[in-house]
C-alpha cells in the first residue's frame, strides 16, 4: 500500500524544536541535528537534520539540510514503523 504524500511545511527557526517536531513525525528514528559546518559552502548558522534507527544487521542513517528532505528521504527509501 502506498503512503499517502506529505506536504512541505514551514519549520520553526529553533533546530532544537524542528528536531521535536520531526521526531512526532518519524516513529522509532532518533533525531538529532549538528551545525553544518562539514558540508561545503554551508554557514556555520545551518543545521544538518540526522535521523537514525538500528537495523539488522547495523544501523540506518539519514543526514539532510532541509527538515523536508529529511521526512522526504525517509518515506521514500525507509520504511516508518
Amino acid at each position: 500500500m502506498k503512503r499517502p504524500a506529505r506536504r512541505f511545511r514551514v519549520w520553526p527557526p529553533d533546530p532544537q524544536l524542528v528536531v521535536v517536531l520531526l521526531a512526532g513525525e518519524l516513529p522509532g528514528w532518533e533525531v538529532r541535528y549538528a551545525p553544518a559546518l562539514c558540508l561545503p559552502g554551508c554557514s556555520p548558522r545551518r543545521w544538518v537534520y540526522q535521523a537514525s534507527r538500528p537495523w539488522p544487521g547495523g544501523e540506518e542513517w539519514v543526514e539532510c539540510v532541509y527538515p523536508d528532505e529529511l521526512v522526504w528521504s525517509i518515506d521514500r527509501f525507509c520504511e516508518v514503523c
